[in-house]
C-alpha cells in the first residue's frame, strides 16, 4: 500500500524528445476537517486526526471558540505542528463572517472532510453549503466528502453510506476510511498532556465528582434530584461539584448548610485535573464523561435523549443509566418537544446513589 499523498508530474526528458513522462512525487497533502462544536465530538474524532497529523498530513480543523480551549490541553505528539485551528465565528456580526471567509480563502486543502459526529437530528445543511462554496469559489482542487445521510449530502464528490448509531468513535473513523480507502493508518488513544494524566497518580481528592452541567438544558438532571442524591450519600464521602457558576449555584441555594460539599470553578483544564483527582465521576451526556474516559476514571451517566450506546459503544469504565420509558427516547435533540424531559426527571435519585454506591466499593 503506499504512502502519504500521490500527485503527478509531466515532464518532457530531453533524451528521449517528444515524449512525456510521469512521475509520482509523495508530496503531504492538506485536510480540513470539521465542524466541531461539542467537545466529545472533538474527541471522538482525534484519533483519525492524530492518525492523519502523523503521516505528514496538515490538518487545518475547524472548531468553534468553546472548542479550541480543549485543543491546548490535548498530547498531539511529534506532529503538533501538522495541525491549524480555525475558529468558527460565534454571534452575526457581519465584520468577523468577513474576515472569516477571508482567512478561509487563502487556504489550499487537498480534501474537505465533514464529521458524520451530530445525531441525524441535528444534522445542519449549513456546514454542507459553506464547505461547498469554499470549494466552488477559492479551493477548486479541494475534493469533498462526507456521509450521504448528511443534509446537503448532494453537493458532495464523496458520499459514503455510515450507520448514524454507531458509536460516535467507530462512526467517525469507518465513515473516513470508506472516502479514504487507500491510507492505512493506525488509530492510538487519544491523551492530555502530561501535567493532567500525572495528577492521575496522586492521592484521591475527593470520593464522588459530581458534573450537573451540559451542552443542552434537555441533558441535565433537575437541581432538586441532585440534591436527594447527596443527602442519600454517606456524610463520610468526599464530594465535590465542578461546573459553570450558574449549574453550582442551582445546587448551592437548595443543599443543606449541614451538607459538606466542595464546588470547584475553575478553567477547563482545572476541571479536568479535578476529574483527574476523584475516584468516581458523576456526569451528565456531556463532554465530561469523555474527559474521564481518557483520564480511566470510572463514570456513572445519566442518558435521556441520546442512546448512550450511539456515543460510547462498550467502555469498560463507563456505566450509563438510560431508561427507555417514553415514546419519544431517542430524539436526540437539543431542545425537549415535551413539557419536561421525563426522559431525564423520571430517574430516580436513589438509584443513582445505588449505583455510586456500588462503583466505589469496587475501586
Amino acid at each position: 500500500m503506499r504512502e502519504g499523498f500521490y500527485r503527478t508530474r509531466e515532464f518532457e526528458d530531453p533524451a528521449h524528445r517528444g515524449k512525456c513522462w510521469c512521475w509520482r512525487m509523495k508530496i503531504p497533502d492538506t485536510v480540513a476537517y470539521g465542524v466541531f462544536k461539542g467537545m466529545g465530538d472533538l474527541l471522538a474524532a482525534a484519533p483519525v486526526i492524530i492518525s492523519e497529523m502523523n503521516r505528514g498530513t496538515e490538518v487545518i480543523l475547524f472548531a468553534f471558540p468553546a472548542v479550541t480551549k480543549l485543543i491546548d490541553l490535548l498530547d498531539f505528539g511529534e506532529s503538533r505542528d501538522n495541525l491549524r485551528v480555525v475558529i468558527f465565528p460565534g454571534g452575526h456580526s457581519i465584520g468577523r463572517l468577513f474576515g472569516f471567509i477571508l482567512e478561509t480563502s487563502r487556504l489550499a486543502p487537498d480534501f474537505v472532510w465533514i464529521s458524520p459526529h451530530s445525531p441525524a437530528s441535528a444534522r445542519s445543511r449549513k456546514v454542507s453549503i459553506f464547505f461547498w462554496l469554499m470549494k466552488t469559489f477559492f479551493w477548486r482542487r479541494a475534493i469533498l466528502a462526507g456521509a450521504e445521510s448528511e443534509r446537503g449530502s448532494r453537493l458532495f464528490d464523496i458520499r459514503v453510506a455510515v450507520d448514524r448509531r454507531l458509536p460516535l468513535a467507530e462512526r467517525e473513523s469507518t465513515a473516513y476510511s470508506m472516502a479514504r480507502p487507500e491510507r492505512e493508518r493506525k488509530l492510538l488513544p487519544v491523551r492530555f498532556k502530561r501535567s493532567i494524566h500525572a495528577c492521575r497518580d496522586l492521592d484521591s481528592e475527593y470520593d464522588i465528582l459530581i458534573h450537573p452541567g451540559a451542552n443542552a438544558e434537555n441533558r441535565k438532571w433537575p437541581a432538586t434530584h441532585f440534591i436527594d442524591l447527596i443527602v442519600a450519600l454517606p456524610t463520610t464521602y468526599r464530594i465535590g461539584i465542578v461546573g459553570l457558576p450558574n449549574d453550582l449555584e442551582a445546587i448551592r441555594s437548595l443543599l443543606p448548610s449541614t451538607r459538606n460539599v466542595r464546588y470547584v470553578i475553575g478553567s477547563l483544564e482545572e476541571a479536568i485535573i479535578s476529574i483527574a483527582k476523584t475516584k468516581v465521576l458523576f456526569s451528565m451526556d456531556s463532554g465530561t464523561t469523555f474527559f474521564a474516559g481518557i483520564l480511566g476514571v470510572p463514570t456513572v451517566a445519566l442518558f435521556g435523549p441520546v442512546d448512550p450506546r450511539s456515543v460510547f459503544g462498550s467502555v469498560g469504565n463507563l456505566f450509563p443509566i438510560y431508561e427507555r420509558n417514553w415514546p419519544c427516547q431517542p430524539c436526540g435533540n437539543s431542545r425537549c418537544s415535551q413539557p419536561s424531559n421525563f426522559c431525564l426527571t423520571s430517574i430516580k435519585p436513589a438509584k443513582v446513589a445505588a449505583e455510586l454506591r456500588m462503583r466505589l466499593r469496587n475501586v
